[in-house]
């Protein structure tokens, strides 16, 4: 009697017992990311039944040989490797789930990589390919597609249309030229970012997409963006929405119909108002209407009050209502480069506020009270000529929290001792003014770590700079300075300091030189 054909079946179940566990063995994507990242091949190997996530971090330039042997493994990030080649021995990774090559040096793909059955996740983006694999279509499962910033491609391949499991697809920065009707095919898409291309005409079929919850179509070279809101209204589940520099003059007529969205983006137009809808839009949390025509702003502005971020620079408005204390949200405001000569007295009650912009505004003096903004951390008040420092300064000291200040060229010409008092101040930019000296007291800024005096007019350094301990840049820079201070060597934590362009001798050089060693000091431009 021959065993042959039961030695065959039982290989055969063995096989097929094989694979049914290694699908059983497959993690959903939200448990996957929890799992433990290797960052050494090596180890990963070691560990080859229980690595299911391996980052390669080093410089590779090829594809490690035994990365593909690793069968298990279900997530591989090799982002920023160098890597010039895929392998076609990738076919063999039957359990990748998420693979990320993102900025390497890959010109193609092998077609291998489509015998992936089970891939979900695929980032490319920022290479340097030109097209994908005619079999791309095969990969049925895929649910995320990043292909943005590979500036060679110009056309769209008609095998991404084909993956109709897809929920995400990035194609920004592409030099996108067209984009075939058939997006429209794409029935689950949740995201689409079209950002940056060269797109004459978005087309209607987005309409379709009625899924979509992130839609980025801003800075393309559209003809006449205002048909975007004829179809743009199908979309009711966006939370995101960027219509950025697509001459716009208007927000179009049924913006309030959005009742998710959170984030709109519409700066770099030519709107001239914003429509009494868009007040309504409680849930807003991100608006962004920089670089418009914008000259008034409705007192409704305390409505959206879910606010985190208002960005209104780069407009006409001469003046702003007093209506910002009700945005108790608010996180991040810029309003630079108008023609305000004061902000609203209202925004020194913005508690959560962080980050304030107002630059190039040409304001007077601070509102009184604005000291009590506990939690601001960034303010820029640079191209302020008219500031009065010394008035703006009772404010500032007062500021808990204010870690980054800029005050560059606004023509001040006194260092104001009281500055000395600022409380967390790490990063301060001075440039373009005109100090002749600064204060002793300057040593009493203990926690800073970069001043920048550049492009200004001082003659000497004080020896209490040699108490800023933590300091860790110096730029003094186009200043008139013939030495500096022996205190300077004090600044054990100095990384940078530049001195170009001053009247610093060879002698005084190398006494420098000799002070800071562990300190790159450029001496010329």
């Amino acid at each position: 009697m021959s065993f042959t054909p039961w030695i065959k079946i039982g290989l055969l179940l063995c096989l097929l017992w094989g694979n049914k566990q290694a699908k059983a063995q497959l993690l959903s994507l939200e448990d996957l990311a929890k799992e433990k990242i290797y960052y050494s091949i090596d180890q990963a190997v070691r560990d080859a039944d229980q690595a299911k996530r391996l980052r390669v971090f080093r410089r590779a330039y090829s594809f490690p040989t035994a990365v593909p042997r690793m069968l298990q493994l279900q997530w591989l990030t090799m982002n920023h490797t160098l890597i010039e080649s895929v392998p076609e021995s990738i076919k063999n990774m039957q359990n990748l789930q998420v693979l990320e090559l993102r900025g390497n040096k890959l010109k193609r793909l092998p077609e291998a990589i489509c015998a992936l059955s089970n891939l979900k996740q695929l980032d490319l983006s920022k290479n340097h390919l030109t097209g994908l694999p005619q079999n791309f279509s095969e990969l049925k499962q895929l649910q995320s597609l990043n292909i943005g910033q590979n500036k060679k491609i110009t056309a769209l391949p008609n095998q991404i249309f084909e993956q109709t499991s897809l929920k995400s697809l990035v194609i920004r920065q592409i030099k996108l030229e067209q984009l075939p009707p058939a997006i429209g095919q794409l029935k689950h898409l949740e995201v689409l970012d079209l950002y940056g291309n060269k797109l004459s005409k978005i087309p209607a079929e987005i309409g379709l997409l009625v899924q979509l919850k992130q839609l980025n179509v801003g800075m393309n070279e559209i003809k006449n963006g205002q048909n975007i809101f004829d179809w743009l209204s199908q979309l009711n589940a966006l939370e995101f929405l960027n219509i950025d520099a697509l001459g716009l003059k208007n927000l179009g007529p049924n913006i309030a119909q959005f009742k998710r969205l959170k984030y709109l983006s519409a700066q770099l137009n030519n709107i001239k108002y914003l429509p009494a809808e868009l007040y309504t839009m409680q849930q807003l949390k991100v608006l962004d209407v920089s670089s418009n025509l914008l000259d008034t702003l409705d007192q409704a502005i305390a409505n959206l009050v879910n606010l985190e971020t208002l960005n209104l620079e780069r407009n006409e408005f001469d003046q702003l209502p007093d209506a910002f204390g009700a945005l108790k949200k608010l996180k991040k405001l810029k309003l630079g480069v108008n023609r305000l000569r004061s902000i609203p007295q209202s925004i020194t009650e913005l508690e959560a506020l962080e980050s304030l912009d107002i630059a190039n505004t040409g304001l007077r003096d601070l509102p009184k009270g604005f000291g009590q903004l506990k939690n601001l951390s960034f303010l820029n008040l640079a191209f302020n000529k008219y500031l009065n420092p010394s008035r703006a300064a009772k404010e500032l000291i007062r500021l808990p929290l204010l870690k980054t200040l800029e005050m560059s060229q606004n023509g001040h010409t006194n260092f104001s001792d009281s500055w000395t008092q600022l409380k967390a101040i790490e990063d301060w930019d001075l440039r373009d003014n005109n100090f002749k000296n600064l204060p002793d007291s300057i040593g009493r800024l203990q926690t800073l770590k970069k001043l920048d005096l550049r492009y200004n007019q001082l003659k000497e350094v004080p020896e209490s700079i040699g108490q800023l301990l933590n300091l860790e840049k110096l730029d003094l820079g186009y200043n008139a300075l013939r030495r500096l201070p022996e205190s300077i060597k004090q600044l054990k934590n100095l990384k940078l300091l530049k001195l170009e362009r001053n009247k610093i001798s060879a002698e005084e050089r190398l006494k420098i030189k000799n002070w800071l060693p562990n300190t790159k000091i450029l001496f010329e431009h």
